[in-house]
């Protein structure tokens, strides 16, 4: 129990203060804020994090560090965005499954020639729209593969605005 130090000071108000303090030897627990749960010294906790058990956190942490926008996990589907501002959702079961959706329905000759060039990606109609997708081993080098799917993306976005261009000549686009 914690003892008066025996010092007496006289407060502002006029009224005398002991002032009580802990003993040495005490060390009373760290707070964190949130959950108050006691903290403990860093260098004494192993470093067993989430992140190396959950390829999903792992995978949101790579698109963090290869430069995506807006990188949000909801769930079991962590939503980003490309630097030309494309949203794609990626999820994470025994393997990484990135996909994005065109608003544009290719027809099976201009998937069949996209695919030729671009053979990483595998372009299907799915809900009457054009998605790209590209599935990786979660023991995958994730930098590289993410900076294929950044290309992929980007060269799908060309090629979509070139299908819808061909589909509706006549509202200038």
């Amino acid at each position: 129990m914690p003892k008066a130090s025996g010092r007496a000071r006289t407060a502002p108000t006029g009224r005398a203060h002991v002032y009580v303090h802990p003993p040495r030897s005490a060390c009373a627990p760290l707070l964190y804020r949130r959950s108050l749960s006691p903290l403990i010294a860093p260098h004494t906790i192993p470093r067993y994090t989430r992140a190396m058990t959950d390829p999903l956190s792992t995978f949101a942490q790579a698109l963090s560090s290869a430069g995506f926008d807006g990188v949000e996990t909801d769930g079991p589907i962590v939503y980003a965005r490309t630097a030309d501002a494309l949203e794609f959702q990626a999820t994470a079961d025994d393997l990484y499954r990135l996909s994005i959706r065109y608003a544009v329905r290719a027809t099976d000759a201009e998937r069949a020639a996209w695919m030729r060039a671009n053979p990483k990606g595998r372009l299907e109609i799915v809900a009457g729209e054009t998605e790209l997708t590209l599935h990786l081993p979660l023991n995958a080098d994730l930098p590289a593969a993410l900076a294929d799917w950044a290309a992929l993306v980007h060269a799908g976005a060309v090629a979509a605005v070139d299908w819808r261009r061909r589909q509706k000549p006549l509202y200038g686009m």
